[in-house]
């Protein structure tokens, strides 16, 4: 699997060496980007909400998500592999459950980062930047998180390294060995070598880190800035997870869980350590670092 394979080479390798490159902006096309940031992240904002409230009036309505992972199924009757994963298919499941199978039509697969593109793509091209958008989107074929963050620094976001309590890194660390010995997926956090790269070299994996103290030490109470700031996208566990903050929330889309399930889509204050706070962990995945792009405007 491409991705898994990236995000192990991600790991390993040495973040002093090289960071991305690859997309560049003129000064033009930057210029015109900040005049239209502001209008841009709202309407991709509307577009998260809009997209949880169809998720819910969908799963409310009929019983199943609207928005299925596309790690886990596939339409139709058949199973397919995909990536060397095994796609279950839909139309059995919804048979079996005494769910209409032509709803299937109406359903749309979804996963963490697509979450991420959809938005920023409604976002873009509601302000005329399509060729912007177009240029980003072709530049993250892969689907990593951490690339797509990189595009939109390249447009004059700013790359913020979050972190709610670094002290505790090496405990978290030995907390993931614990849940998963295997590292299944590369899903562990490596928090403490990650932020120890950060500090010494301003760089996480392949990413230059603008800011390295905004978003660290918060404990659990994150930063007022976030409560006003439309968009931004964040991801955790070495783009593992990708999710979104939208006015002090954290909106996650899941690749793998039930067609039944509420989860799918949620939504959670941004607070990584606070009960029901997110981003949301699993009873493997606990996401407490990372990284998040934001509009350079909300940070002045």
């Amino acid at each position: 699997m491409l991705y898994s394979f990236m995000l192990l080479v991600f790991t390993s390798f040495n973040s002093n060496a090289a960071v991305y490159t690859g997309i560049e902006f003129s000064k033009e096309e930057k210029a015109l980007h900040q005049s239209k940031i502001v209008e841009l992240t709202i309407e991709a904002s509307k577009c998260l909400e809009d997209t949880y409230q169809s998720h819910l009036s969908f799963l409310n309505q009929y019983g199943v998500t609207k928005f299925y992972g596309n790690r886990k199924y596939t339409k139709g009757w058949k199973v397919r592999v995909a990536n060397g994963r095994r796609l279950t298919p839909i139309k059995p499941i919804l048979r079996d459950n005494g769910v209409d199978t032509n709803l299937e039509d109406q359903m749309e697969n979804m996963s963490c980062v697509d979450f991420s593109r959809r938005c920023l793509k409604q976002g873009f091209e509601a302000v005329g930047l399509n060729h912007q958008w177009k240029k980003i989107d072709s530049y993250i074929p892969d689907k990593i998180g951490n690339r797509l963050q990189h595009a939109l620094q390249a447009l004059g976001w700013k790359m913020l390294y979050w972190n709610p309590n670094p002290s505790k890194n090496a405990d978290w660390d030995r907390d993931d060995r614990a849940i998963a010995p295997g590292n299944p997926l590369n899903v562990w956090g490596y928090n403490e070598a990650r932020y120890n790269t950060v500090i010494r070299s301003g760089t996480y994996l392949f990413n230059k880190v603008d800011d390295a103290r905004s978003l660290v030490n918060f404990g659990t109470n994150p930063p007022r800035f976030l409560s006003s700031m439309p968009f931004g996208v964040g991801t955790a566990n070495g783009g593992y997870h990708v999710f979104l903050v939208s006015y002090g929330n954290a909106i996650e889309a899941h690749s793998t869980r039930s067609l039944f399930s509420a989860d799918n889509l949620e939504y959670s204050p941004f607070n990584p350590l606070a009960n029901g706070g997110g981003p949301r962990w699993t009873r493997s995945e606990k996401y407490r670092s990372g990284l998040l792009v934001v509009p350079p405007n909300y940070l002045d």
